[in-house]
């Protein structure tokens, strides 16, 4: 009969250091990929916004009167046609459209929330890390 033998310590320890050193490598990469599909929602979702506000310009001759629509549902309301994927949209960000200049320039920008990932502020006045504006120039290189 042959002598029944298991694991030695030091063999666990050896596969335990391994399993460590991959997870060490493999986390930090998973949380790149989710923050990365979070800023592509963002920037879809203002891609839509500033397609919403051409439609607008042309269906009334302007961008609106000159205001702040600070907030998901502040922009919903005056963009009615917008319908923001992912339970409303402000899952990961909240929106704001600001109309200015007589109703000529208008800037529309993503404002992270508590789950975005920290990203530089390219617009103090909204807190926006992540803007898009009606000549179609964006802010926010992580997420054009």
């Amino acid at each position: 009969m042959g002598k029944k033998r298991g694991f030695s310590l030091v063999e666990l320890m050896v596969a335990l250091a391994v399993m460590a050193i991959l997870t060490c490598i493999a986390y930090p990469m998973y949380n790149g990929y989710l923050a990365g599909g979070k800023r592509s929602e963002a920037s879809t979702n203002l891609e839509q916004l500033r397609l919403l506000m051409e439609d607008f310009r042309s269906v009334n001759g302007s961008y609106g009167a000159d205001a702040n629509h600070n907030g998901t549902a502040a922009v919903r309301a005056f963009l009615a046609d917008w319908q923001p994927p992912s339970g409303g949209g402000a899952a990961n960000y909240d929106y704001a459209v600001t109309v200015s200049g007589g109703g000529t320039n208008f800037v529309v920008g993503a404002i992270p929330n508590t789950d975005a990932p920290p990203d530089v502020v390219v617009d103090a006045g909204t807190g926006a890390v992540a803007t898009i504006d009606q000549a179609n120039v964006r802010a926010g290189a992580n997420f054009w």
